[in-house]
């Protein structure tokens, strides 16, 4: 339940607003619902609105109420900020504003175009999502997998996310550009005052993505669909998996009026299982962190906090998916019962330039990021550049206020605040804040700031070399790279295959570390296109894996050269098993994508790329594969064909000059994955295969554990024709099979199968069980005991689903049943036809004289 210190009370019901889809609030506490009717499926044009809600008499109720913005489509998440609504209607992002106060929004500003496709082309599901704004000034764009292609800003700045992630832009729609890419449905981001960004992803049903929680950092390819299942080292991991449920509203709270830590912690909305709190503690470059439940709001769509110390939450309840027929939906308002140490909301936009810096140090994070925004629309003056400057160095100012005052002066001053900052670099608290100011516009890095940025690399805070590698990438100086590859030391292209799993939370329900700096580095080098500085580590031995994990990110004529020129030319067979496996990532590349097409719920999870298309240089990769497998030690021949087959390569594309049988390799492991139990079963079948090795896939079940190791061999026996099979070696097979000669002195270990149906078992089992009492070989007590068994079978005639006796009768096919006339005459009565017409015709036969079986 709610914090005993906090209530809870309906803000807005569905009376005034209907299909909330999102929620922002402005800082003195009035309520914007974006509402969709459309809900996630539907494609009506215009069908949506945003509500304006205001509490005019302070009961804690809405009671005012205006269509703010209405006839629009899909609106979604929203950003209320210095007197501006920023809200996503995809294709758009568009700031409204109110000059009038009438309630009803009369200026319309586009701020990016093409930000996902139109309405009439699809529903917003999976779209344009959340928004929200950081003290650095950006807005932070939450997008579903859809993504979008050729989003435009106001000065002509392009960005295209294939798939889920996470954009940012300028307030005025300028410079836009990726953060980060792999994830699923995010659909709202959080930001903290020291510019963390985290998300609740949501599940993709079942395939193996759960709910997430991501610490969201800049470079990051999160792996959704196209690494997290096979290639699960390749991928940022996540700092939770909360299994089955559908992330929403994302909020961090830092305000003073609530109680204890709860005005001090992220909170995330389910649309599953309501709203949690997440306390968490810094390791290394990113956090552990710990859930509990906040309070039990259904289907949760958004979270916002007014200047007031006032949370508001939205709720679909009573809502499906499809378009809303009904009134529903509802905002609740989460209040402390305390007020007294609630934040009072200043009046901003009539403070002096002086009680604007006071401002800026507020304990409320609404206060500061509001203050932030009234300053830069000030524009850049004397008294604020002294003044922020002054709060920076200020060490006995809490930190968060110091940071504030950092990213406000960059946007203010722009490249001219660089000195400044670069003089506040020796304080170790501020130190990552000074190079994420001075790394923050890529037009605005200067020489100086790049030896700061080198210089950082090597900080003792891991933070601190997070932000230096962002900024060098940003940058776009390649030369960067050579100080950047040191720190992606622990990307390595040999790790075993299959998802990497988030660990376990510790008993304290922590979840476990993770490290986000090697993947980062990778990236960043990748970005810098830092071709010959990884070609140069191949015969580096601690750096090659390294150096070809980001190789075969770069799909480039001389990265395909080289490599093939490398395993013309080394002796290494370790090497060239290296570079075979960058050159199978090499084979393809993604598929041209136009922005129309989204690959739905449930794509093709396999990787590396959703679409595999060949490129203008797959032939030459092709040849380069072909030496390598020519040079690789045969040891390693099985180990490369799986990793091939991962990476989609198809063997019938290549012209392999080699001896050597994958299936037969198969033999020798232990256990097979599900693909190769495929290959091996598919091998099994294949008639131009020749007799004996597929006798030798047989044999290799018959070492394994019952019951695979029966059901397997009698699914192979049962492809083979069992007694009729064409192979005389296969005829042995199934002989030997069905004597039961095995389950001599054992035969309790058939039970499982005289009752299942799967791969005929229940035939099988009753053939061993009639032939083990027929071999006047066998032990007195095998025989006993097998006919025990047999009498359980009759007795099994009473059942509706008899499957004991439909597998006897199954046996008599290929068994004499004459010794068993008496217990057959009853069944010809029986009510199931599967026994009584078998049971009939026996009877039949053995009046005749016929009752031979039709087996061998």
């Amino acid at each position: 339940g709610l914090e005993p210190d906090l209530v809870q009370k309906r803000f807005v019901t569905k009376k005034h607003i209907t299909a909330p889809t999102g929620i922002s609030v402005s800082p003195q506490g009035v309520v914007f619902v974006s509402c969709d009717i459309n809900g996630t499926t539907n494609q009506r044009r215009k069908a949506g609105k945003v509500v304006r809600c205001e509490d005019t008499d302070g009961d804690g109720a809405a009671d005012k109420f205006s269509n703010f913005v209405e006839g629009i489509d899909s609106p979604r998440g929203s950003c209320y900020v210095d007197d501006t609504l920023y809200l996503t209607q995809p294709p758009l992002l568009v700031a409204y504003q109110d000059p009038d106060g009438d309630g009803v929004a009369e200026k319309k500003t586009v701020l990016v175009n093409n930000l996902g496709q139109p309405l009439h082309a699809s529903s917003a599901h999976h779209g344009a999502n959340g928004i929200r704004m950081g003290i650095d000034g950006w807005l932070y764009l939450a997008i579903g997998d859809q993504g979008c292609f050729d989003a435009t800003g106001t000065d002509g700045s392009r960005a295209t996310l294939y798939g889920g992630g996470v954009l940012r832009v300028r307030p005025d729609g300028s410079q836009i550009s990726v953060l980060l890419t792999g994830t699923r449905n995010l659909y709202d981001v959080a930001v903290d005052p020291y510019l963390d960004l985290f998300a609740r992803d949501n599940t993709n049903d079942g395939g193996g993505w759960n709910t997430r929680l991501h610490h969201l950092t800049e470079l990051a390819d999160f792996g959704y669909p196209h690494l997290y299942k096979n290639f699960g080292h390749e991928h940022m991991p996540s700092l939770a998996d909360y299994g089955a449920g559908a992330g929403t509203g994302m909020y961090f709270v830092h305000e003073p009026g609530f109680p204890g830590d709860f005005g001090d912690a992220l909170y995330s909305g389910d649309f599953n299982t309501g709203v949690s709190i997440h306390r968490r503690k810094r390791h290394g470059e990113s956090f552990q962190i710990q859930q509990n439940g906040f309070m039990n709001l259904p289907k949760n769509t958004g979270i916002d906090v007014d200047g007031f110390s006032r949370m508001y939450c939205a709720s679909w309840s009573g809502g499906g998916f499809g378009f809303a027929s009904e009134l529903f939906g509802h905002v609740d308002l989460i209040q402390p019962k305390d007020r007294a140490r609630a934040a009072v909301y200043p009046e901003i936009n009539k403070a002096s330039d002086t009680e604007l810096l006071t401002q800026l140090a507020s304990r409320s994070q609404v206060a500061r990021i509001n203050t932030m925004r009234e300053m830069v629309t000030r524009g850049s003056k004397p008294i604020f550049s002294k003044g922020l400057l002054a709060m920076a160095e200020d060490t006995d100012t809490p930190l968060y206020a110091r940071v504030a005052a950092v990213m406000t002066l960059k946007q203010l001053d722009g490249a001219k605040s660089h000195a400044a900052l670069k003089g506040l670099y020796q304080d170790t608290d501020l130190r990552e804040f000074v190079v994420r100011a001075l790394g923050d516009v890529a037009s605005e890095i200067d020489g100086t700031g790049k030896k700061i940025f080198l210089q950082a690399l090597g900080d003792e805070n891991p933070r601190v070399q997070m932000r230096a590698i962002v900024s060098l990438a940003r940058s776009g100086d390649v030369a960067a790279a050579t100080a950047i590859l040191p720190l992606a030391r622990d990307e390595k292209i040999l790790v075993e295959s299959g998802e990497t799993l988030l660990g376990e939370p510790n008993s304290g329900g922590w979840s476990a570390p993770n490290r986000a700096i090697p993947h980062t580095a990778l990236k960043a080098v990748v970005k810098l296109n830092a071709i010959d500085l990884l070609l140069s580590k191949l015969d580096d031995t601690e750096m090659r894996e390294t150096g070809l994990r980001g190789l075969q990110e770069i799909h480039n004529e001389k990265v395909v050269s080289s490599l093939a020129a490398k395993v013309e030319s080394t002796s290494d067979k370790q090497l060239v098993k290296l570079i075979a496996v960058a050159l199978f990532r090499l084979y393809h590349r993604e598929a041209p994508w136009d922005g129309k097409t989204w690959w739905g719920h449930r794509p093709n999870f396999a990787g590396p790329y959703f679409r595999c298309a060949t490129w203008e240089h797959t032939p030459s990769v092709r040849s380069a594969i072909e030496a390598a497998f020519m040079k690789a030690d045969p040891a390693d021949y099985a180990d490369l064909f799986m990793r091939m087959r991962l990476n989609q390569v198809p063997e019938s594309e290549l012209n392999l000059k080699i001896a050597f049988d994958e299936v037969l390799s198969f033999l020798n492991k232990p256990t097979l994955t599900h693909g190769e139990f495929t290959q091996v079963m598919n091998a099994a079948a294949d008639k131009e295969r020749p007799e004996a090795e597929r006798l030798k896939i047989y044999e290799y079940f018959k070492r394994g554990p019952l019951p695979d190791s029966y059901l397997n061999r009698a699914h192979i026996l049962r492809v083979w024709g069992e007694g009729r099979a064409e192979g005389k070696l296969q005829r042995q097979a199934y002989a030997e099979f069905v004597s039961g000669k095995e389950f001599i002195g054992k035969v309790k270990e058939l039970e499982p199968f005289f009752k299942n149906s799967e791969k005929d078992s229940y035939k099988y089992a009753h053939l061993q069980l009639l032939n083990l009492i027929n071999n006047k070989a066998a032990p007195g007590e095998t025989r006993k005991s097998a006919a025990a068994e047999l009498e359980k079978t009759w007795a099994d005639k009473k059942n509706i689903y008899p499957h004991r006796l439909r597998g006897l009768m199954l046996a008599f096919e290929e068994s004499d049943p004459t010794p068993y006339v008496e217990q057959l005459k009853p069944l010809v009565e029986h009510r199931d036809e599967r026994t009584k017409q078998p049971a009939a015709r026996f009877l039949e036969a053995i009046k005749n004289g016929t009752a031979a079986p039709s087996g061998d």
